[in-house]
């Protein structure tokens, strides 16, 4: 089987999309992950002062010719005037990190986050006047003070105050993958670029060995409670004392006289029990048929992926084109339908 599968992928290798470095001018500019570089040279055949040199460029018109001026005048040359030699081609655009952008840059990608980091620092560092007042916050200040060694009043200056400096950064926004989210409610409120999909995984009046700690605290579980109740004023005195829920009275309280149960509840029967089904299902990317890699394209790239799943004994279900519960070669020869057919 394995050499049936690696003889299929390679013979579609041939749909493999092409990168930009393969597109013409008209393609490239009609790619917004392309860019056409513009590398055009200028030459004349006059130039080359050798035939080898000249006749290499023969197919832009270049020719090492003879001619004869007259005496001492005369001799070979390369003739043909001017060229141009086009080298532009098309490369794919390289985008900034988060990292490297300034703030602008940052607030206008959608998959970048601008950090504010505002720090206030003293002006202490002022060693002028113009230097203080370039720092807003900042103001300088004199004042007249004793100078003991000279006897005498000395103005001081000094840079007084505080000034921001900004050192925000701008970060890649973290997106949780699909995976990380636990329950149906948390998969299904979840966007993450694209819409993720809870698999369900089911496994029924699983909740019913729960005791009622257990069936609390576990997701698809509820404690049914099944109590019959009794009322204590069917009681004798002797019982309603022991029974909890119970109280006593006397029909005479002044003299103590003919105690009896008065009244109260008290549990004949407790049924109650944990029911529900247990969800063991879990969140991934929205996924179609085929989309193996969900890039949200059927391609060759989905058939290499979905060989080495086959050939490592893995599963995934969006490479389960005929929901049978199992990765194999009849999955990979729906999938080629599916890409022929896109």
């Amino acid at each position: 089987m394995s050499y049936k599968i690696f003889l299929l992928l390679f013979s579609l290798l041939s749909f493999m999309y092409s990168q930009c470095i393969d597109y013409s001018e008209l393609d490239c500019n009609n790619n917004e992950n392309c860019d056409w570089i513009e590398d055009i040279t200028t030459m004349n055949c006059s130039n080359f002062n050798g035939s080898s040199s000249c006749e290499s460029y023969s197919n832009y018109g270049c020719s090492w010719e003879f001619s004869w001026g007259g005496w001492q005048n005369y001799g070979s040359s390369c003739v043909g005037g001017s060229f141009q030699i086009d080298n532009s081609y098309c490369q794919e655009i390289e985008m900034p990190e988060c990292s490297e952008m300034m703030e602008s840059e940052c607030a206008s990608n959608s998959g970048c986050e601008w950090i504010e980091d505002i720090e206030l620092e003293n002006c202490y560092f002022a060693w002028s006047e113009s230097n203080c007042q370039a720092h807003d916050g900042c103001e300088w200040e004199c004042e007249m003070i004793w100078d003991s060694s000279l006897w005498q009043d000395v103005l001081v200056c000094d840079c007084e105050g505080q000034y921001q400096v900004d050192n925000g950064y701008c970060e890649e926004i973290q997106i949780l993958e699909c995976s990380e989210l636990d329950t149906e409610q948390e998969c299904g409120l979840f966007l993450s670029g694209g819409e993720c999909a809870w698999i369900p995984d089911i496994e029924y009046e699983a909740c019913q060995s729960f005791d009622q700690l257990n069936c609390n605290t576990t997701n698809g579980c509820d404690w049914e409670i099944d109590i019959q109740y009794g009322s204590c004023s069917n009681l004798g005195s002797s019982s309603c004392d022991a029974t909890p829920g119970c109280w006593g009275a006397y029909t005479n309280p002044g003299w103590y006289y003919g105690w009896y149960c008065a009244g109260g509840t008290y549990i004949i029967s407790d049924n109650s029990y944990c029911s529900g089904d247990i969800d063991n299902g879990y969140c991934t990317e929205a996924y179609a048929l085929g989309d193996v890699n969900l890039d949200g394209a059927f391609n060759v790239i989905d058939i290499v992926e979905l060989v080495s799943i086959i050939l490592n004994a893995e599963y995934i279900i969006s490479g389960d084109l005929n929901q049978d519960g199992v990765n194999n070669i009849v999955d990979i020869i729906l999938l080629v339908n599916v890409i022929l057919d896109n």
